[in-house]
């Protein structure tokens, strides 16, 4: 009978080494992969987890990328105002009123 009490905190603490080692595991899964999709399933999977805050910055600056690089490609006044209104505060945000005021200087 005490044997098998002995057990339980054991099974317990394998437990939370396998929930560990698979929020470890999932992490390296989303970091190779680098979308906001693989971010996204890991933070499904492991909200509270160490890297969840990473994830989100992750996914904050591939989608300010995605929006950047879609307004550089379109390299309007339109695509670059967009661009502006997806991501105010986006690491572009200067680059992207600069060149609105090319354009806009360019057509006058």
């Amino acid at each position: 009978m005490k044997l098998t009490r002995a057990i339980y905190p054991l099974i317990a603490v394998a437990a939370v080494l396998a929930a560990c080692s698979s929020a470890e595991s999932d992490w390296k899964k989303a970091d190779s992969q680098n979308t906001t999709a693989a971010y996204q399933d890991f933070l499904t999977h492991h909200p509270n987890d160490t890297h969840a805050q990473e994830a989100r910055d992750r996914i904050a600056k591939l989608e300010d990328d995605q929006a950047w690089a879609d307004a550089q490609k379109a390299n309007t006044t339109d695509g670059y105002q967009q661009y502006l209104q997806k991501e105010p505060n986006g690491a572009h945000a200067q680059e992207a009123h600069d060149q609105v005021a090319a354009l806009e200087r360019a057509a006058d």
